[in-house]
Order: C-alpha cells, then sequence, then structure tokens
C-alpha cells in the first residue's frame, strides 16, 4: 500500500501547461461548433425511402412506382433534398398526350419540375416548368402542347434532382 509520502506530486507549473493542453483544444472545438452551427443545422436528416421495384407498379401501367402511384401523379418524396436520397417518384414518369400531371411537393424544402437535362440545357424550361413548388403544395404540368417523346427535368433548386417524362 502506499503511503502518502509515495506519491509523485506535481508542480504547479506542468499542472498549468496540462490545464492549457486540454483548454485550448476545448475552447476551439466550441468555437468552431458555435461558428458552423447554422451550417451544420440547414441540412435535413436523410430520411429513409422504401425503393420501388418493377413488380411493384400497378398491373399493366407503364408506371415506375408504388401501387398507390397514380398514372399522372409525380411525387417529390420527403428527403429529395438530400443527395442520394430519391428525387422524383415515380423517376420515369410516363403519360398520354393530354393529361394533366399533378406534381405534389412532400419535402419540406421547395423544388421545381423544369423540362431540360440542367439549368445550362438549351432547352431548360422551354417544354415545362412548375416554379417553385412550396413543402405541402402541388403544381401542374399540362402535357398537350407536348409532342410525343421523352423530355428529361430537374430541380432547379437542387440540379442532382432529376427525372424522366415519357409523353405516348
Amino acid at each position: 500500500m502506499a503511503t502518502h509520502d509515495d506519491v509523485t506530486r506535481t508542480s504547479p507549473a506542468r499542472m498549468g501547461k496540462g490545464m492549457i493542453f486540454v483548454a485550448i483544444p476545448a475552447i476551439i472545438t466550441i468555437f468552431l461548433g458555435i461558428t458552423l452551427w447554422h451550417f451544420t443545422s440547414s441540412f435535413p436528416p436523410m430520411v429513409a425511402v422504401p425503393k420501388t421495384t418493377p413488380n411493384s407498379a400497378v398491373a399493366g401501367s407503364p408506371h415506375v412506382g408504388s401501387a398507390t402511384q397514380k398514372p399522372d401523379t409525380l411525387t417529390i418524396p420527403a428527403g429529395a433534398s438530400v443527395q442520394g436520397n430519391p428525387s422524383y417518384m415515380p423517376a420515369d414518369l410516363v403519360v398520354k398526350k393530354g393529361d394533366v400531371v399533378t406534381v405534389t411537393n412532400t419535402d419540406s424544402a421547395p423544388h421545381t419540375v423544369t423540362s431540360g437535362t440542367s439549368a445550362t440545357d438549351p432547352q431548360n424550361g422551354k417544354s415545362f416548368d412548375t416554379s417553385l413548388i412550396m413543402p405541402g403544395k402541388t403544381a401542374k404540368i399540362n402535357t398537350a402542347n407536348l409532342a410525343p417523346g421523352d423530355y428529361p427535368f430537374h430541380c432547379t433548386v437542387h440540379p442532382y434532382m432529376t427525372g424522366k417524362l415519357t409523353v405516348k
């Protein structure tokens, strides 16, 4: 058993250096946490969205999506603003010429459905553009004036969100 005299003591100078060694990284971490809080809190948490398979489509329907997906409905799912999550459901929508597509934004961020592959595409917004769709709101895409064919689209707010509208 150690006695009081056997215990090694540290000097006040060495103790002060040790406290500085611990305090400076702690202060830097707290400072960065406070200054970067707004940046880190601007990203919503990732939301798990179930993946769909072609077998889950409505029987006889050319649409890819869930069995409850209407043929003329495009949904922006919750979490779509986080890159890597599904952007549009279905990602490839097939409609008949003259159908009016209802776009529903179930995400917490505003989005658009704008024709073209990106903002730099010469066809950007020329065929259709919903403008900003606020969270919980809907917009319409009228296909009456669209020629049969494929129309890639994207979100102007989140350019990594892409899909394709096929008019038959």
